[in-house]
């Protein structure tokens, strides 16, 4: 939830040269409402795992019309390269937190500083292997 929060920002951005600020309010209302409905609807099924994928949800949710509502004279381009950085991170990621839930050997405290570790050392890793790549 933090990287698309963070992407967001970047792509916030053209509202706030705009001055159109008001667009980027009605996006920040539209997720804010969601995921007010999503912990609504996700915390009596899920408890504190609800309010995690929730939060998730609402800031993809404001990530991803802040990149489909484009203003035509500052057009801000995607940031494909990080995107797909986050994307290949989470395979590894989401391939322990299954493990994790299937064998319950530990503590959630352990498990949340061993999902972390293993995002951000592929990210970073993949960071460092192509992040120096220049177009030709």
């Amino acid at each position: 939830g933090t990287f698309f929060l963070i992407l967001t920002d970047y792509t916030t951005l053209q509202y706030h040269l705009a001055n159109k600020t008001y667009i980027d309010f009605a996006i920040k209302l539209v997720s804010g409402i969601t995921g007010v409905a999503l912990n609504i609807y996700m915390i009596p099924l899920y408890g504190l795992v609800g309010v995690g994928v929730a939060t998730l949800l609402a800031n993809f949710i404001y990530f991803l019309l802040s990149v489909i509502v484009v203003l035509p004279n500052l057009r801000i381009s995607f940031p494909y390269k990080v995107v797909s950085k986050m994307i290949v991170s989470a395979l590894p990621f989401f391939i322990v937190f299954f493990a994790f839930k299937k064998y319950d050997l530990n503590s959630p405290v352990f498990e949340m500083i061993s999902l972390l570790f293993v995002f951000y050392l592929v990210y970073f890793s993949l960071s460092k292997l192509f992040g120096n790549v220049k177009k030709a």
